[in-house]
């Protein structure tokens, strides 16, 4: 295997825009990385290896015709609390176990417009009602830096997908009912930065509109590949809150133990 997935998703867009390697390649490596890993951690409930490698070939054909963003060719895990088209969406529940949305969340969009490749659909505590990420109905998330322990949450799966090197970053959306992020900030050494309000249908749960969306990094170049080239612009729902960027949890890496 090689270790391409140590790449914060900074490094990752520099070194695919001098054409050190690929993006088929480098998703390769984060799925070889997940498939060594993700037993242990369990950091997704619906890996998406197929769409990931179809999504990178299509980032190294944007990448050959100049028209690569920052986020072209990076893998993301998507909570699974965010509507994706095709792709199954559970919130972590048995009772959307088989859910298939027709159609996707606006962050998705934004997501595939700038060509981030997706590594699958993180668990979650169910309907995100929980601050452990022990209450999946598809079982526990562990912490990649010791896994006796939980990893925080509802949103300890985005958190333990970046820190484990199973993703580079972390297209996600998720509340601050549980003031999860100052959760996540105790168990993997985390930074808080900004904010982000999105469109309420892109959740599979009912939510306050005032309710903070988070992004999960490694590095700090991480933070300015999510509001380049308008990755979070207001697009067709005209919400002010896009224009405050977007709250972010720096993870630090946990790479070399597990």
């Amino acid at each position: 295997m090689n270790e391409l997935w140590r790449l914060t998703a900074h490094e990752a867009h520099e070194k695919l825009r001098s054409k050190e390697f690929t993006a088929v390649e480098l998703t390769r490596s984060v799925l070889e990385r997940m498939a060594a890993v993700e037993e242990r951690v369990h950091a997704y409930i619906t890996p998406t290896p197929d769409l990931a490698l179809e999504q990178a070939r299509e980032a190294d054909a944007r990448f050959a015709a100049g028209t690569a963003t920052p986020l072209t060719g990076i893998p993301v895990a998507v909570k699974d609390i965010i509507v994706t088209k095709g792709v199954r969406t559970t919130a972590g529940s048995k009772i959307l176990g088989n859910f298939v949305p027709p159609y996707d969340s606006h962050v998705n969009e934004q997501l595939r417009r700038a060509g981030a490749v997706m590594a699958g659909k993180a668990n979650m505590d169910e309907f995100a009602m929980g601050s452990s990420t022990e209450h999946s109905a598809f079982g526990p998330t562990r912490n990649p830096w010791n896994l006796n322990l939980v990893p925080g949450g509802s949103s300890g799966d985005s958190a333990a997908a970046v820190s484990a090197g199973e993703c580079q970053q972390v297209g996600h959306q998720s509340g601050q009912a549980g003031g999860f992020a100052l959760d996540l900030a105790k168990y993997f050494g985390a930074l808080r930065c900004l904010h982000l309000r999105l469109p309420l249908e892109d959740l599979q749960v009912a939510l306050d509109s005032g309710e903070r969306r988070t992004q999960f990094v490694r590095g700090i170049g991480d933070k300015a590949l999510l509001g380049a080239r308008g990755f979070l612009q207001t697009g067709q729902h005209g919400v002010e809150g896009f224009r405050q960027a977007a709250e972010l949890v720096m993870c630090r890496r946990h790479l070399d133990t597990m």
